[in-house]
Order: structure tokens, then C-alpha cells, then sequence
């Protein structure tokens, strides 16, 4: 029953549109054209276009469309076995003249006995827009693979809102590859018609008999354009034509300035409950956020409908409205406060790419509005709902340009740019015991659209699903995660600033974890919400700009407040490119590590040339994200490593032989001024320098954890996944300390014995402490992402110092020369004592 019941209920209705839907002969006016050989040499893709007719005659009203298509595979008898046209009865009619299926040289006809069915299916219902429009649907039966279909139709009637005016684009290259496309403009000759191609786009022929002007184009467009992913809105890189009888944008202005007029007498009926303000500009606010708020978007958008708004009193009593409707009942409010107020038509999508577009009505799809207050120009978009702060912070969309509503407007106007979106996130982790539990509490604050959108997600779910979302958000992270206190928000800077906080609280459970060979405990932190905005896909070779979002700025504070003082060695990074910058900084404050993670996204589209290395340095800044603290002590004892001690004992035995060699052989004449002076002067410094030294970096070899068997681990190597490079790495830094070791005793020696070598041998010492460390900590920066810190950078300041002023002056320093003067103490041979006796020897 309750299916009869809709059949009945709709089958008026169907019957009206379906009269609008006929079966004819094709217009006289049209051009017969065939569609050339069916034999494809490329028969790749589900079907292939052979032919796109499209012909408009602007004197009878009819846009004529014919279409000859080959269907190659099963997916292509899937696609093309349904044809679908869309009119709105309310000024259009449909006619079908022909649909042929060519089977083996043989056409069947096809609309003879198909039956045509109308629909009103509303594509953009979602958006809660109802344009009107009808859908004729056409099921074919018995359709093949290797078949060619061939339909064409004509809708009749432009829309009277348009007065007289017409635009339109046509197409000579598509996103998949068309034999020929064929185009014909039929216009009055009297007709002032503005014509403007994009990339490449050929010239028409121009025919004009019988006060008709006749443009034509017939093409090849076999060169299809395939798109690059993530490009800009407005990018239209395929050859077209774009057509308009409007001159300019002051006939555009002109044709919509009496669309929008009403009866100033209506706006007094007009009542609501105004809070009581003493500020103009807050009042101004509050009468935003009404027509935002309390006028729901919905639009009803058939015919002259679709551009003339509704009355304003009629929009406010019914409480909707489409964008057209919204605009003008906010700009007859604030007129009626005595504010100059006009609509502004812009386009969504084109943004500045507008300027290019041939003046026209069709350019537009969005509609908001301009006003003035106390001499300033303000813009706002009453579509938005749950907006925030005052009129000097409402946050207004890049439109790029538009055209205000208002007699005598001539060009397009500069919208203003938003400003930067901004969100700031402190997360504290509370860690009562090594091991044990962690407190999680996390602050959130949007400004800009940001807030908008948080704003609005609040209001239209509950805070339970709020945070149960949350929740499960942060357990891809944490899996052992609950909740301590329930999620909280705080929407105080609505009608200032527009801030929006929100406050979560959590317990992690399994914070720390085990290493995989239960040596040492370890946690992380991660900035889950950064990596969501910087995760952009990748495309390797490019062609087109790649859209990359808008401008925004972040900033996270991650502080780990522990039971007992953390060493952690200071951290800074920065990471810039073209239209963005990261700078991550680590430190540790008495008990706690803090974490700092900043990224400003620049400008919202990158040129094709850019892109690798966008993508490549978003690579190293992910990176970077990873934070780990690991704790040994508290699990297991220390282990000797063996291999720690080979590679010592081998370094010991090398280092000691080539000291000796050196020490042996190298023995070079002294300063023939030399006035065997004893160690004295500033030469104290360098020898008290060379006493402790060894000390020191005995110190740090043994304290660096070398020689214990966790460091060699798989899982210790927690900084890279490349383990058997960590631990070569860590082998060689063991050596060249062990070898630094040994050469720091030799010139220790050699400093004290006053050898002539000494010189030379201190300079590649100096030199060595200061070439040595800048290579591990470049290596380290390269292959394992590990910065250097700030300590470490002190220290090579201090080693390029102390190469600087010691070389020098232990090579040149008459002081050195004379101290320095003492060869090496060789025993005697008899061969060696008789040249001596003879003076051929000193």
C-alpha cells in the first residue's frame, strides 16, 4: 500500500514533466555533421568519444548537443548504456532527435521505443540547495561491447532572468582524448560579442548571411590533458573558448543592481530581539551573527530564482534562505542602522583567476556582503554559521576579487585577505614514578577559521561523541589511554577575538614501555596534530601547481615534568623552504623536558619546480616529530660489551704502534737560534690544556656507555631504523676516541721532552679536535636526523679558537722554536761513533 500511495502521490508530477520531454525531427538551423571512421587505432579506457557536436542558436533560444561514442569493454556498456539530460521545466524544454546504436555497419534506433522517465534528483540537496532541475533518463537495452552509440537532443528556453544576455564556454580539449569536436554560435549579427581563448585554442570561422553571424569550430582533440593531483581550484589548463555579449563588468553591476532592490517599507516589519549594546560595532556583531545563525541556509534555486534573491522580510519570517537571500536581508539591517551596505558577487573557486574570465553573470557562484563603518571597509560571508569575533577579527574567505552590487561599479574590486589561522597546543605529561602511569592534560586554542570550525563542530554534535572521538584519536598514539575528566571548551573571545579552547584530560596508562630486549624503559611524545596538516601527498613529476591549503600557523609546547632531574642534551632544528618553516627545539628544565614544535604554512600554492623538495623537506620534518626518553638503570644491570672491548683493545694496539713509529722517526732539526728555553710563558696554558685532556676524554669514553651491551642492542638504536648503520656508526666514534686517546699521550710526551716535532705533531692535534667532532656531528645531523646542540656548538666554536691562535703561534713564535729544540736521544753504534770521532758526525 505505501508504495501505490507514492506512485499516486508523484505520478502527476511526472506526467507534467514528461510533457515537457518530447521525441522530434532535429532544428532546421542545425548542421548535420557525421562523426568520420569508427575504426579507433587506439581503443584504450572503458569508451572513447568520436564526436562532441555542440551548436547554440541565441535567436531561437536552443542549445543543440549530439554525441557519437564507441563503447570498447564491459565497463563502457556499464557507463554508457543509461543517457541522462538535466533541464528546469520552468523555462526549458527537452527534445530528443535521435538515438542509434551502430552494430557492425548497421544503425538500430533506439528511441523509437525507449521510454523516457523524468526524475528530480537535486545533485546539490547536500548543500541544501534545490535548483529545480529535471533529469530525463533513457535505460537502453541490448547495448555491446564494440558497439557505437549516437544520441542527440536539444533543450529550448534561456532563462528570462538573463534579459537578453548569454555566456557560455566551449571546450576543444578534454581530460580523455576526442576525435573531433565540432562548435557553432548562431547570433544576431548586430550583437556585440566578446570572445577570449585559453591555451591554444584556435580561431573560429566567421560566417555572417541573412543578419545571422555564424562561428564555427571543428577540431581535433586527441590531445587530452591530464591533470596533476592536488591542484588549485582554479586551474584550467585545457584549450577552450569563452564567449559573452556582456561588454564589461558595468553591465554585469547594471543587469544585477534591480535584481537586488526591495521595499524599504518591508525592512520596518521586520522585528527581532536585539541585545541591548551600547557599542555600534558590537550591535553590528550581533546583527551578523542573527542572519548567520538564525536564517538557516537552504535555497530554492529554479529559474530566475537563481539569481534574484527573495525580499528580505520574506527571508527573515520563513528563516531560510540560499546565500542570495541571506546577503540581502543582512545588507537591508544594516542600512536600516544607516550603514552603507551592498551585496558583492564573488566566485569560490576561481579566486584571482576571476580577472581573466570575459565579463559575464555566469563568472559568479557565491554571493556576501561589503559595508562601511566609520570610514572603514569591512566584508563578511553571512553564510558562515558560528562565527566569532568582532567586526575587525571575523574571519572572511580568500575570494580574491568581486563585484559589488551598486550602480556605477565598473571593475572588480580586491577582496581582502584573511588573516593567518593560528592554533596553539601546550600538552603537559605529568610522571609521578619511572614506569608508571603518566597524566595527560592538553590545552587547545584556534583563532580564524579554525575557531569557526571548532566552533561549529561543538554545536552540532555532543560532547560525548566529542570526546569519545578524541579519545580514539589519541590512542593511535596511546592505546593504553582513558579518560580523567571530561573534555571541556571555552568560547569566551566569540564576540573579541575569536578564540576557541578546548581542555582535555587523560590518563596513559602504558606510557612507559619495555624495549624489546627488556633492557630499558622507554616513552614517546608526538605531535599527532601537526603531522594531520603536514601530511601532503606526493608528486614526484609535476607539470601544475600544487595546492598545498591555506595559510595557517602552529605552534606546540610538549613539557614531561618526571620524579628526578633528566639530562637531555639541548636541541635546536629549522627546517624552511619555499612557503613554509619548522623549528623544533628541545631542552630540559631541572625536572622537566620540554619539546617545541612550530610550523607556519606561507602561501597556499607551490610552482611545479617547487614541489621535490616541499615534499622532501616535509620528509625531514616528520623526521623530526618523534620524541623518545629511554631509562636503563631501572631495568637491568650493566652488561660488558665484547665487542666494546675488541675494538678497543684493537685501537689500543694500532694507535700504539703508529705512535711509536711517529714518535721514532719523526725527528726534524731544530731552530739554529734555539736558545733551549724551558716550558714558560703562554705556554703554560696549552701544557695544563694537554695534562688534563687525557683525563677528560677517558672520562668521556667510559661514561658514554660504550662498553655496555645495551647501547649495541637492535631496539636501543630508537633514533633511526637503519640499526646496522647506528651501530657502525657507534663503532667508529669508539675507535677515533680510543685513537685520540693514544695521540693526546704521544703529544703529552712530546710536550714535555721539548722535541722539535712537537710543533706539528700539537697542530694536527689541535686541528684533529676540531675537525673530528664537526664530522660526527654532521653525520649524526645526516644520517640519523640528530641536530646538533647547543653545547656541542659552543665547543667547536672553542676547538676553531684554539686552532686559530695555538697553530700559529707553536709554528712561528720565536718562544716556541727555542723551547721546542730537542731531537730524539738514539743510542750510539759503533759505526756511528766513528763518524763522530772524525767530525763527519754532530
Amino acid at each position: 500500500m505505501r508504495l501505490i500511495y507514492f506512485y499516486f502521490l508523484f505520478m502527476p508530477f511526472g506526467s507534467l514533466w514528461a510533457q515537457e520531454v518530447s521525441k522530434t525531427q532535429s532544428p532546421k538551423w542545425v548542421n548535420s555533421i557525421l562523426s568520420g571512421d569508427f575504426k579507433q587505432k587506439d581503443r584504450q579506457g572503458a569508451y572513447r568519444y568520436l564526436l562532441i557536436d555542440l551548436q547554440d542558436n541565441v535567436e531561437s533560444q536552443e542549445a543543440y548537443k549530439h554525441y557519437v561514442i564507441e563503447i570498447l569493454n564491459d565497463d563502457g556498456v556499464q557507463k554508457m548504456s543509461t543517457i541522462d539530460v538535466d533541464f528546469d521545466p520552468s523555462f526549458q524544454s527537452l527534445n530528443f532527435h535521435t538515438i542509434d546504436i551502430i552494430r557492425n555497419g548497421k544503425r538500430i534506433d533506439k528511441l523509437r521505443d525507449c521510454q523516457i522517465m523524468t526524475i528530480q534528483r537535486e545533485q546539490s540537496m547536500e548543500s541544501s540547495l534545490y535548483d529545480g532541475s529535471i533529469t530525463a533518463i533513457i535505460n537502453l537495452s541490448d547495448v555491446r561491447k564494440s558497439d557505437v552509440l549516437e544520441y542527440s537532443y536539444t533543450r529550448k528556453g534561456y532563462n528570462p532572468v538573463n534579459s537578453g544576455y548569454f555566456s557560455w564556454s566551449y571546450y576543444h580539449q578534454f581530460t580523455i582524448p576526442v576525435n573531433r569536436v565540432y562548435n557553432r554560435l548562431l547570433v544576431d549579427e548586430s550583437q556585440t560579442l566578446k570572445l577570449k581563448r585559453y591555451n591554444g585554442a584556435t580561431e573560429p570561422s566567421i560566417n555572417k548571411r541573412k543578419h545571422i553571424a555564424e562561428y564555427e569550430w571543428d577540431v581535433g582533440a586527441s590531445d587530452f590533458k591530464l591533470y596533476d593531483n592536488n591542484v588549485p581550484s582554479w586551474l584550467d589548463v585545457q584549450k577552450s573558448v569563452k564567449v559573452s555579449n556582456f561588454e564589461n563588468w558595468s553591465d554585469v553591476a547594471e543587469w544585477a543592481v534591480p535584481l537586488y532592490k526591495y521595499n524599504d517599507s518591508e525592512i520596518n516589519k521586520i522585528k527581532w530581539k536585539e541585545p541591548k549594546v551600547i557599542d555600534e560595532d558590537l550591535a553590528i556583531g550581533h546583527l551578523i551573527r542573527m542572519v548567520q545563525d538564525e536564517i538557516r541556509y537552504l535555497g530554492f534555486e529554479s529559474g530566475i530564482g537563481a539569481y534574484k534573491p527573495n525580499s528580505p522580510l520574506k527571508v527573515f519570517n520563513q528563516r531560510y534562505g540560499d546565500c542570495k537571500d541571506k546577503s540581502l536581508l543582512l545588507v537591508s539591517l544594516l542600512r536600516r542602522r544607516g550603514h552603507e551596505s551592498y551585496p558583492v558577487l564573488v566566485n569560490t573557486t576561481l579566486h584571482k583567476k576571476v580577472l581573466d574570465e570575459l565579463p559575464s553573470n555566469s563568472v559568479f557562484d557565491h554571493c556576501v556582503v561589503y559595508f562601511k563603518y566609520e570610514g572603514e571597509d569591512y566584508f563578511v560571508d553571512p553564510t558562515i554559521s558560528n562565527q566569532g569575533g568582532d567586526i575587525n577579527n571575523i574571519y572572511f574567505p580568500d575570494y580574491g576579487y568581486g563585484l559589488i552590487v551598486r550602480d556605477g561599479m565598473k571593475e572588480l574590486i580586491e577582496l581582502p585577505k584573511p588573516a593567518f589561522s593560528s592554533l596553539s597546543i601546550n600538552e603537559m605529561i605529568t610522571v609521578d614514578e619511572i614506569g608508571g602511569p603518566a597524566k595527560f592534560y592538553i590545552r587547545s586554542q584556534y583563532s580564524g577559521s579554525g575557531a569557526d570550525n571548532m566552533r561549529s563542530s561543538f554545536a552540532n554534535s555532543s560532547l560525548e561523541s566529542i570526546q569519545k572521538d578524541y579519545l580514539n584519536y589519541y590512542s593511535n598514539l596511546y592505546p593504553g589511554i582513558e579518560i580523567n575528566k571530561p573534555i571541556k571548551y571555552f568560547d569566551n573571545g566569540r564576540f573579541s577575538d575569536n578564540k576557541f579552547v578546548i581542555e582535555e584530560y587523560y590518563i596513559i596508562n602504558d606510557f612507559w614501555l619495555l624495549s624489546d630486549d627488556s633492557t630499558y624503559l622507554f616513552c614517546e611524545t608526538y605531535p599527532l596534530v601537526l603531522e594531520s596538516y603536514i601530511d601532503y601527498p606526493n608528486s614526484p613529476d609535476r607539470e601544475m601547481e600544487y595546492f598545498v591549503g591555506n595559510p595557517f600557523s602552529y605552534a606546540q609546547i610538549t613539557s614531561i615534568d618526571l620524579p628526578e632531574p633528566w639530562s637531555v642534551n639541548s636541541d635546536y632544528k629549522k627546517i624552511s623552504g619555499d612557503g613554509f618553516q619548522y623549528i623544533n627545539n628541545i631542552e630540559s628544565i631541572g625536572n622537566s623536558v620540554v619539546i617545541k614544535h612550530n610550523y607556519e604554512r606561507q602561501k597556499k600554492n607551490l610552482q611545479p619546480d617547487s614541489v621535490k623538495e616541499f615534499i622532501k623537506k616535509h620528509d625531514q620534518i616528520k623526521n623530526q616529530l618523534s620524541f623518545y626518553l629511554t631509562k636503563s638503570d631501572k631495568i637491568s644491570e650493566f652488561k660488558l660489551s665484547w665487542i666494546s672491548v675488541g675494538l678497543t683493545v684493537l685501537s689500543l694496539l694500532l694507535g700504539a704502534f703508529v705512535s711509536i713509529k711517529v714518535n721514532n722517526y719523526y725527528n726534524p732539526e731544530a731552530w739554529q737560534f734555539a736558545e733551549d728555553k724551558p716550558i714558560g710563558g703562554w705556554l703554560v696554558l696549552p701544557a695544563i690544556g694537554l695534562v688534563i685532556s687525557p683525563f677528560v676524554l677517558g672520562y668521556q669514553i667510559f661514561n658514554a656507555d660504550y662498553f655496555n651491551a645495551a647501547i649495541w642492542s637492535q631496539s636501543y638504536s630508537g633514533l633511526t631504523s637503519d640499526t646496522f648503520g647506528f651501530k657502525l656508526f657507534l663503532a667508529l666514534e669508539l675507535v677515533v676516541n680510543i685513537l685520540l686517546l693514544i695521540f693526546t699521550l704521544l703529544v703529552l710526551i712530546q710536550f714535555f721532552q721539548r722535541r722539535t716535532s712537537l710543533p706539528l705533531i700539537i697542530s694536527v692535534y689541535y686541528s684533529v679536535n676540531f675537525v673530528i667532532p664537526l664530522f660526527d656531528s654532521l653525520a649524526a645531523d645526516f644520517f640519523f636526523g640528530v641536530s646538533i646542540a647547543k653545547e656541542d656548538i659552543t665547543n667547536l666554536v672553542k676547538s676553531f679558537v684554539a686552532v686559530a691562535i695555538w697553530v700559529p703561534y707553536f709554528n712561528i713564535s720565536e718562544r716556541s722554536k727555542s723551547t721546542f729544540c730537542k731531537g730524539l736521544c738514539i743510542p750510539l753504534t759503533h759505526k756511528y761513533y766513528k763518524h763522530n770521532q772524525s767530525g763527519i758526525a754532530n
